[in-house]
């Protein structure tokens, strides 16, 4: 018998056993009165064993792929060894090099997409058990019960505004509410700061060595901050960068750093009572007087009496704002971690707006954002978010706040 036979009977047989195969399947579910169930089953089976073939380590999976495409290529060569043959072989090792690079980049993308899933849940599991540990920690030690803002009526505000989210807000300690917020559609994850700026021992600390750039938990660490965040980084990620068009009115403790307000950059002040103004981006304004005992600037307004700049529209990115109450004795610092797909990927401009106005904020600005935006709790143990750059990045100012003991 030719080898031209051999191969016809073989691909002949191979029909032949699988039609008896199916046509056995069919009279067994026939008479069982449950081929859907057969089938069924076959198809989780099969799939079952695809998970289960995937859950295997991703260099084995690619030593797997490796091999059967070499095996196949040998094959195929040799299937080409008469001059009649050697089209075809081109053809079926042209098919094999496809099928082999398609696999791998199934496995690849596959893997990566378990090992995302498995992070997003990992992450998410460890900022609910941290804020639930830490929430009972804080009740049992706080001497208020009750919360800075009102929570069902922000809670409602934000079903409305983002559809599905999950808040946890705790008690932080005397002077600070702590919210942790998750936007489901598009996913965000958000972490609140609101500030008693009527408690007697809450000082603020403000980041003035504008020469050089320096992680804000450097800065927290050394001035002892309960809550901070970033501030300015300047023109760029680059330790020099210099602040270029992005700067504005500093002062602290009375003492000017910077009076640069011609770029027209919105600014918050403290009075020594803590006492907190907001003077928006549209007026220019270089004066000393006493409320302005602590001054730091941002970069535009998101919310100016009770209204939301700009509309709700654009891309989600990492965010840092800081607001106040209408009556300037509340303060909200607001981070937000974007540019993470599987995580957070950030909130708008009007967003961001909406998000402080729900809280109870009146007026509000954008801060630097982007790989900058970071938000340090001590009592987390650093930086709780993730920034988008995975690490902390150097800005040359910073603010936070402390609470000293009673003298």
């Amino acid at each position: 018998m030719s080898r031209k036979s051999k191969w016809i009977l073989a691909t002949v047989t191979l029909i032949v056993l699988s039609a008896a195969l199916g046509v056995a399947l069919v009279q067994k579910g026939r008479a069982e009165g449950n081929l859907t169930e057969i089938v069924n089953a076959l198809i989780d089976n099969l799939l079952a064993t695809g998970v289960r073939i995937l859950e295997l380590p991703l260099l084995l999976l690619l030593a797997v792929v490796g091999v059967l495409g070499a095996t196949s290529a040998v094959l195929v060569s040799r299937l080409g060894t008469k001059r009649g043959r050697v089209r075809l072989s081109r053809v079926l090792l042209t098919v094999v090099v496809l099928l082999v690079v398609f696999a791998v980049a199934y496995v690849v993308d596959r893997k990566l997409a378990e090992l995302g899933s498995e992070l997003r849940e990992l992450r998410s599991k460890a900022s609910t058990d941290a804020v639930g540990l830490l929430n009972v920690i804080c009740e049992r030690n706080a001497k208020r019960r009750s919360f800075l803002f009102d929570s069902p009526k922000a809670e409602g505000r934000l079903r409305e505004l983002f559809g599905e989210v999950r808040m946890l807000p705790l008690i932080y300690d005397e002077a600070t509410d702590i919210v942790l917020v998750r936007r489901m559609e598009p996913i965000a994850q958000a972490y609140l700061a609101v500030v008693n700026l009527e408690h007697p021992t809450l000082e603020i600390r403000l980041g003035t060595t504008i020469k050089k750039k320096r992680p804000t938990s450097e800065f927290a660490r050394e001035n002892r901050c309960t809550v901070a965040i970033n501030g300015e980084a300047g023109r760029s990620a680059s330790m020099d960068s210099g602040f270029g068009s992005w700067i504005g009115n500093l002062i602290y403790r009375g003492e000017v750093i910077l009076l640069e307000d011609t770029n027209r950059r919105p600014f918050l002040s403290f009075d020594r009572a803590n006492r907190a103004t907001y003077s928006r981006a549209s007026v220019v304004d270089t004066t000393v007087t006493p409320e302005k005992y602590n001054v730091i600037w941002g970069r535009a307004d998101v919310l100016l009496e009770g209204e939301v700049r700009p509309a709700r529209k654009g891309k989600g990115q990492p965010r840092t704002a800081m607001a106040i109450n209408k009556d300037g004795t509340r303060l909200y610092l607001l981070v937000v971690d974007g540019r993470q797909p599987e995580y957070s990927m950030g909130f708008n401009g009007g967003d961001v707006g909406e998000f402080l106005k729900a809280f109870g904020a009146h007026e509000g600005m954008l801060c630097d954002q982007g790989g900058s935006s970071c938000i340090y709790l001590s009592r987390f143990g650093g930086i709780s978010n993730i920034p988008c750059g995975r690490r902390e990045r150097p800005t040359y100012t910073h603010f936070g706040i402390t609470l000293p003991a009673k003298k």
